[in-house]
């Protein structure tokens, strides 16, 4: 039997489109293929960026330094010279020069006098000690529900007493004393 030609243009028309959408379809599967790649290098590149270790940072102020890591950012406290948050601790600077201690009639005074008079000051249960080379305390505070732990350092910088007073939640003390006491030994003064 011969075909019409209705016929012929229904089949070639049904030929065609088959072919097209096979053509989609090979397209889209080739663009769904290299849409996974591109999201799984995505993926590996952030979760490189994540895990990476901070790099050190330097933050000035005031005539001090401190080294600490680039997880910090500088914010503004009014209360204190310097103020450094990180998601887990904080740095917190404060300089007190000596001419606000002369008037006072505190002349000359050590490290260790100076960490007492601040303890006194802010009726702080805690204890000067020496350790690892710096004039330092602990106390605890609590802050909006939570349970803070302060290593508070103190330095005699040349115009004025600094106290350096690092912090995290309690429970992680443990694991930032160290870190603490490292950026404490990077402090230096112009």
């Amino acid at each position: 039997r011969q075909m019409c030609i209705r016929d012929r243009y229904i089949g070639y028309n049904l030929n065609s489109k088959m072919v097209f959408w096979e053509a989609i379809m090979r397209k889209t599967h080739r663009l769904g293929l290299i849409l996974c790649c591109a999201v799984l290098l995505l993926g590996l590149c952030a979760c490189s960026t994540v895990l990476s270790e901070p790099e050190e940072k330097e933050f000035s102020k005031e005539g001090a330094t401190i080294t600490l890591t680039d997880e910090f950012t500088e914010k503004d406290l009014v209360s204190q010279t310097a103020y450094y948050e990180s998601m887990d601790s904080i740095v917190v600077m404060l300089k007190e020069e000596f001419t606000l201690f002369e008037e006072a009639g505190y002349e000359d005074m050590t490290l260790s006098e100076y960490a007492d008079l601040v303890i006194q000051a802010n009726s702080l249960s805690a204890e000067r000690k020496e350790e690892e080379g710096l004039t330092c305390f602990t106390y605890e505070k609590e802050q909006n529900g939570k349970n803070f732990e302060y290593y508070a350092t103190v330095f005699k910088g040349p115009d004025a007493y600094w106290l350096i007073q690092f912090a995290c939640e309690t429970k992680n003390f443990d694991d930032f004393l160290p870190d603490f006491q490292k950026w404490a030994k990077s402090v230096t003064f112009e």
